[in-house]
């Protein structure tokens, strides 16, 4: 009150200009202004609009929830949560509210955003996993035994389902075929892995048989570490059991993300060679072997940096992604019980409205 609003505006402009410009001041100018604390701030209430319950009326309405009060420094960070109104909803409306007041009344703010959101279909629902079982497989071995063990292909992982051109008794890093069994989706050295590193675990290196099962053990524990409540494994490929009338691994959509989150975050080095379309490798025997990619589409996705398929007669076409739109903030797509072949143009889609959405955000 009481203040000459052109002055204060003018004297706002003399002080930033002199901040921006502190080499043109004299020392008495310089002294004064180092005073000065300069913050980029909300001009504005910045909500969104959601719907609301009048406790009076017992009614439903929709109101304007402040989500960024006015003054607040930015950049900024602010989280709040929302429920949906029905379950298993697919669609929210989103908006984006500015007021010039702390304003709840939806006539006296105005909407300067507006935009559907997809939710996630099923998120929750526990579905066979098949091969991107692979994944916590390679999360669990590496918390075992160190990437320079030497792993030998046994007999017994020979004869798992799946012809990836492995030899008996060849010889392995543990690196060289933990990648190639991610990007072949190779169920023998998946199999040669897990029996080595379980029985390693338990002291018995030679104990192979029973070390796979203790490899089980050990992908469930992992899944429980995680906080993944819908997975659970049987196996460590994905492969169907039981002359395969059951599948092996299950988890949901939200769970597969969640579990390629923590890999992406703390252990990338097991997702960057999902992304190479083709892989060649030296066995320590002295065998090369050219691993193709299962997933055909990795050159329809954009800014993928990782990937991993799965494909059962009981899970039908899984597959998931992680693509990078080059914003730094990787998003993880997640297709589950599609078809062998609609998994791959399911997720393209996915890509293609996420980049999309985010072209049309820009603007």
């Amino acid at each position: 009150k009481g203040v000459n609003v052109d002055e204060a505006v003018a004297c706002g402009a003399a002080i930033y200009a002199g901040l921006q410009n502190k080499g043109g001041l004299n020392t008495a100018q310089k002294k004064a202004i180092s005073k000065v604390e300069l913050n980029d701030v909300c001009n504005f209430y910045m909500g969104t609009l959601v719907a609301a319950i009048d406790q009076e009326r017992n009614q439903a309405g929709m109101v304007n929830d402040i989500v960024i009060p006015r003054n607040t420094k930015l950049p900024c960070s602010i989280t709040k949560n929302y429920r949906v109104i029905h379950d298993n909803q697919e669609v929210i409306d989103c908006s984006v509210t500015q007021s010039e007041g702390e304003e709840s009344d939806v006539e006296f703010v105005m909407i300067i955003k507006e935009e559907q959101m997809k939710l996630a279909k099923n998120a929750k629902q526990a579905l066979p996993l098949a091969s991107i079982t692979k994944i916590m497989a390679a999360l669990t071995v590496i918390d075992l035994i160190p990437y320079n063990t030497v792993i030998t292909i046994n007999t017994e992982a020979i004869l798992s389902e799946g012809e990836s051109g492995l030899f008996p008794n060849e010889h392995w890093k543990l690196k060289d075929l933990l990648d190639f069994s991610l990007i072949e989706s190779s169920n023998d050295g998946m199999s040669a892995i897990a029996s080595l590193a379980g029985a390693i675990a338990e002291g018995t290196p030679s104990a192979r048989t029973k070390g796979r099962s203790s490899f089980i053990v050990h992908m469930n524990n992992k899944a429980y570490e995680l906080g993944l409540s819908n997975m659970s494994f049987l196996n460590e490929s994905g492969l169907d059991i039981y002359n395969e009338t059951e599948a092996s691994a299950v988890g949901s959509a939200e769970d597969v993300a969640k579990m390629f989150d923590y890999t992406l975050t703390y252990h990338k080095d097991i997702l960057e060679p999902t992304a190479q379309k083709e892989y060649t490798v030296t066995s320590l025997d002295g065998h090369t072997h050219i691993a193709k990619n299962t997933n055909k589409v990795l050159n329809e996705i954009p800014g993928i940096i990782g990937s991993k398929t799965g494909y059962t007669d009981i899970a039908g076409g899984n597959l998931a992604v992680v693509i990078d739109p080059g914003i730094n903030q990787p998003f993880i797509i997640v297709v589950l019980g599609s078809t062998f072949e609609e998994r791959f143009s399911d997720v393209v889609t996915l890509a293609e409205a996420t980049l999309q959405y985010l072209q049309s955000s820009e603007k």
